[in-house]
């Protein structure tokens, strides 16, 4: 059975292949704060409006997002995308929709823009409290990415299973084109990228030959004892070549799986053991 222990919040930053105990739960509003969801003027009231300050030349490592200030009927400040909105403030308008003659901005149309028109409002994508991400999902990138946004830098999450590989076959040729009788090597390549992948950690990896004292000494070395998962490759067969599958059987627990009904492929063994982990050999 794969043991799977739970790593503190303060100890893991959300990574990609993180897999959360709980619910993570945002700590703020999304939206935390409104804004302007358009380069422009922010304005109160009717036009044509009062600009009261010219907009902001140069960030020079300033954040000019944080400006706000207030308005009152008739009056407009420049806005950036993104920027905390005045209080007071109706609608945005666009930097392109409107006119500037000293400080009077008036909208090309002739007509106010409609009430709430490029404002983003606090909250109006998720409230606070809301699940984020539920228990047992396999953070991505865009789950990191919504962490981040409602600013979740860690999360309590499981370990990942650890997994022992070997790769068994005196036919398997690691180099070069293979002979007759011979194969390539596909697996210590792509298996462990594989299990990355799904979360894994491959702890080791080992070729073996087809030999019962390599395979038996293999599957009881400690570092092999250690890991959640272990993995061979080939001895899965009912051949007196098969050694994997005699001391796999030998020393399981339980079988769930004498073979999967798959071509090429079929004699696949699943195994759990108490002490060690669960194997695998295929």
């Amino acid at each position: 059975m794969v043991r799977r222990r739970r790593r503190a919040a303060s100890s893991l930053p959300p990574e990609t292949g993180t897999v959360p105990v709980a619910d993570v739960h945002s700590p703020v509003d999304v939206p935390h704060y409104t804004s302007s969801a358009m380069d422009g003027y922010a304005v109160a009231g009717p036009p044509p409006w009062r600009v009261l300050a010219a907009p902001a030349a140069g960030a020079q490592g300033r954040n000019i997002h944080c400006t706000g200030g207030d308005l009152h009927p008739g009056e407009a400040l420049p806005v950036l995308t993104g920027s905390l909105l005045p209080r007071g403030a109706e609608a945005v308008v666009r930097s392109e929709h409107v006119t500037l003659d000293g400080t009077t901005l008036t909208p090309d149309s002739g007509r106010p823009p409609r009430p709430g028109a490029d404002i983003r409002h606090a909250g109006e994508e998720l409230a606070a409290g809301e699940v984020l991400v539920r228990a047992g999902t396999t953070l991505s990138a865009r789950h990191l990415a919504l962490l981040s946004t409602c600013g979740v830098d860690a999360v309590e999450a499981l370990a990942p299973p650890t997994v022992a590989l070997a790769f068994t076959g005196n036919e398997v040729v690691t180099t070069g084109l293979p002979g007759p009788g011979e194969v390539r090597d596909a697996f210590s390549r792509s298996f462990p990228a594989l299990l990355t992948g799904w979360g894994a950690r491959v702890t080791s990896t080992v070729r073996l030959p087809d030999d019962p004292d390599a395979v038996a000494a293999w599957f009881t070395d400690p570092a092999t004892r250690a890991a959640d998962v272990v993995v061979v490759t080939g001895g899965s067969g009912h051949s007196g070549q098969d050694f994997a599958r005699q001391v796999i059987t030998a020393g399981a627990d339980a079988v769930l799986a004498d073979s999967v009904r798959c071509a090429p492929g079929h004699p696949t063994l699943l195994t759990t053991r108490r002490v060690g982990g669960a194997g695998a050999s295929g």
